[in-house]
Parts: C-alpha cells; structure tokens; sequence
C-alpha cells in the first residue's frame, strides 16, 4: 500500500491488508497480514464485525495499491480537441487561430467557446463526449474529478449523470457568463443566475439519489467572462448555500489579469478582490491556476481555507509565468492538482505531477530543498486535491473510516512502459520501482479502479 498522509513523506505498508465494508469504507488497514493464504485477512475482517466477505482481491508481485487521484479542474465539453492545436501541430497559416500558444482570451474563442456550443447543440454528442472522457479519466485513476459543464442547464445536468452512472465521485458546475462569449453562448446576467439556481435545484434530487457521489458547484467562469450584476447575483445563491461548492479561474494568465484590471477599476482589478467582494470568495472554492497572485493574497486563500487549482501543463502554455506553488503550500494554502483539460493536452494527473515537480524546480535555484519533489506532487494529487474540495476526511488516503477510492497498480502490465525487472545485475527497490510508475507509468498500469469500494475501471474490467 503506497500513499502520502504527510506531504512530503511517501508512505508504503509493505503485505498490508485493507478491510472494506459493504457500504465502501475502510474498517482496517494492517500491514503484515495480507501474507500467505487468506485466513489472516479473513480473520482481520471478521474482527472488524465484517461476516460475510464477498470478494478477496490479492495483489500479485510487482503490484501495489494507492488512493484515487483527485482532478480539481476539468473542462468536461473542452475533452473532445485535447491536443488539437499544440505546439508541435501547428495551425494553418490562414487560419487566424495560433492554437495553445496563443493568448488565452484569443484561444478560448477559437477552440473554448465553439466546442462548449456544440455541446450544447447535440444530446448525442454531448454524451458521446462526457462518457468517453469520464471513462478515460478513470482509467487512468482518476477517482474524483471537478467538472466544468456548459451554460446549459440540460447539458450540464447530462455531465452529471454520466458521472453517476460510471460510478465517478464528482463536482459538476453550470458555467456562468454574461460576457465575451458568442451571442449564442452567453446570456444576460438575470438569466445566468436564474440558470445557476434551477442547475442547483435539479442537482438535489440527483445528489440524493447517488448519495451524495456528485455534487453541484456555482461556476462563474472568471471575472472578465461576468459583469458585476452575475457575480453579485451567484454570491447571493452562495450565501444562501454556505455548503456550496464554489468554482472559477483566477489570475490566469496575463492577458486575463489585464482584462480584470480593465473591467474591475472599482474593485482593485484583481480576481481576489472582485470575488470576495460579491460573496464569492469562501471555502469550500477552487481556484484555478493562480499563477499570478500576490504573497498577501496567498495568505488571504490560506486564512479563508479557499483552495488552488495548480494545472502546471496548461500554465506552461497560457500563464506567461509558473505558479509559486512551495509558496503557497508554505502559506498554508490547500492546493490540488488539476489537468484542465483541454487547455492541457493530457488527461493524466501523472503527468501533471511530473510536469508540476519540473516546473518547481525550474523556477528555484539548484538543489533547493523548497522545490517540490515528487511526493509533494502525489500528495497534491490525493490529499491536496481532497482538501481543496473539502473532502480530506473522505479520501486522499487509505486509511480506516475513509471510502475506499483506490487504484490497483500494476508495473509488469502487458506493454507497460515501466521497465520490467531483469535478473543477474541492478535490482530496484521496492521505493525506486514505485517511483518509476509515478515517473514512467500511465494508464496501461491501472489494473483496478475502485470508488466507494465499487469496482468502476481499469485494464481487469475492460472487455
């Protein structure tokens, strides 16, 4: 059992056995008793007043287990052109679009914008798009994800229940905007509000019904995208709703602070000030990139317990600038890690923690001990992103009273890209071949997805 309860601190239960009851949740975690045959476990399950087992699933060598990743920040309509327009494709000349090298504000209305619209257009393909992308992030782990849907109610509520019927604990947000979008994509603010809360009336009969796996968000896009009549408006449903999860993006990159600056004289011009001014700046919120604030507003996120959104592959191509993240972390921010799909080509919070550690340390002096390693960024991927939606007491971790969110891993998978173990010279240990998944590995390792103890994914289910 391999997980981070401390950042910083890779922890590994070597032979443990993990006990979970019917209802998803961890009743015992022991390291030692899932040697030998069964009767050890059985034993620990019925002292735990677990009877009846129903399933024994043993790792086989070369196998671990670790707690579900946790994507802060997904863009669900965006999955259908994720890696269209990079870098290393570059558009046609005449085509007036730069792809994701371009200023962001340009980018959103080249690729954002119309394939959010498309959604909207089609049922089929919304569908189509929504569950492939649910089914590809939990192949590759991904056990909790926070969603951006569309400005349509009904779309929307569509992303939701596909993250329900595959069994993915979720936060889905209607998107909220009034502005800088296509005439056809926007609406004026009295409707967007009115959207917001029939998005949240229709949300609760469905969070009941899946217990509570899929919750709502109040989804402002960013400060440019709304006047100050939506964003007063969405802060009065969020102080209706102090529960309510809150999401949107913030000091983005720097086109988008330019364009606060611009819209929001009165309130300072910053994406801080503007939220916490209309009741929309409380935890539980996810901010996502971040990459421009001030150390006073890293304290002020800390103080209010409002998470970051730390999306390191699509910073490096809209920021213009790396986000602080050891700074924030050192402030006492909570900060998760997020794809931001599709404004980052990969689906894989493997990946973005790779990408997360590289931009650390190329942003600090050599071998400064502040840079992040590759356990602050697995943390980041379990138990920061948990406390970022306030959900920590849940999972993040395998540990008794959580559900049991975990990913079984496999390193000798068929056409695994980590390199298997060859007799007669170097031996890895058992730390360095865990470290070669988390530096190698990617979906074809993901043998077992659970969420809440139900089987939703990976290479042993599929047909």
């Amino acid at each position: 059992l391999v997980h981070t309860p401390l950042r910083g601190r890779l922890t590994v239960v070597e032979d443990a056995c993990v006990v979970v009851d019917e209802r998803g949740t961890v009743r015992a975690v022991q390291a030692g008793a899932g040697k030998g045959d069964d009767s050890a476990a059985l034993a620990l399950a019925h002292a735990q007043g677990v009877e009846h087992v129903r399933t024994v699933v043993r790792l086989g060598k070369d196998e671990f287990l670790m707690p579900g990743f946790v994507d802060v920040h997904v863009h669900a309509p965006q999955f259908c052109y994720a890696g269209a327009g990079s870098l290393c494709c570059p558009p046609e000349a005449d085509s007036g679009s730069k792809g994701p090298d371009e200023p962001l504000m340009h980018w959103l209305q080249s690729y954002a914008f119309p394939a959010e619209a498309a959604v909207v257009r089609s049922p089929l393909f919304a569908e189509g798009v929504f569950t492939q992308l649910v089914d590809t992030l939990l192949a590759h782990g991904t056990t909790t994800a926070e969603y951006y849907g569309t400005t349509d109610v009904g779309s929307t509520l569509r992303m939701a229940d596909v993250c329900a019927r595959s069994g993915q604990r979720a936060i889905v947000g209607l998107v909220s905007m009034d502005r800088l979008g296509p005439d056809d994509y926007v609406c004026p603010a009295t409707e967007a509000v009115s959207r917001a809360q029939s998005f949240l009336d229709a949300m609760e009969q469905r969070a009941v019904a899946c217990d509570g796996l899929v919750l709502p968000a109040l989804t402002p896009r960013f400060s440019p995208a709304c006047s100050d009549a939506l964003l007063r408006g969405l802060g009065k449903i969020a102080a209706a709703h102090p529960g309510l999860h809150i999401q949107t993006h913030a000091s983005e990159s720097i086109d988008e602070v330019a364009a606060a600056s611009r819209l929001f004289p009165e309130y300072g011009g910053r994406d801080l000030s503007i939220l916490a001014a209309c009741g929309l700046l409380r935890a539980p919120c996810t901010l996502a990139h971040c990459v421009h604030i001030s150390d006073g507003e890293a304290l002020l996120l800390a103080s209010l317990g409002v998470g970051v959104a730390h999306c390191p592959l699509s910073n490096s191509y809209f920021a213009g600038g790396l986000l602080p993240a050891s700074r924030l972390l050192a402030a006492g921010a909570h900060v998760g890690l997020g794809s931001d799909v599709a404004g980052g080509y990969s689906p894989s919070l493997l990946v973005n923690m790779r990408h997360a550690v590289c931009a650390s340390r190329q942003s600090r002096p050599p071998a400064d001990p502040e840079a992040l390693t590759l356990a602050d960024a697995l943390w980041m991927a379990t138990v920061g992103g948990a406390r970022v939606l306030g959900i920590d007491s849940r999972v993040g971790t395998i540990d008794v009273g959580k559900e049991f969110d975990a990913v079984a891993v496999a390193l000798a998978a068929p056409h695994s890209p980590v390199p298997r173990v060859v007799p007669g010279g170097w031996a890895p240990t058992l730390r360095e071949r865990i470290v070669q998944y988390l530096l190698l590995g990617d979906d074809r390792n993901v043998q077992r997805v659970w969420v809440r103890g139900r089987l939703v994914g990976g290479t042993a289910t599929a047909k």
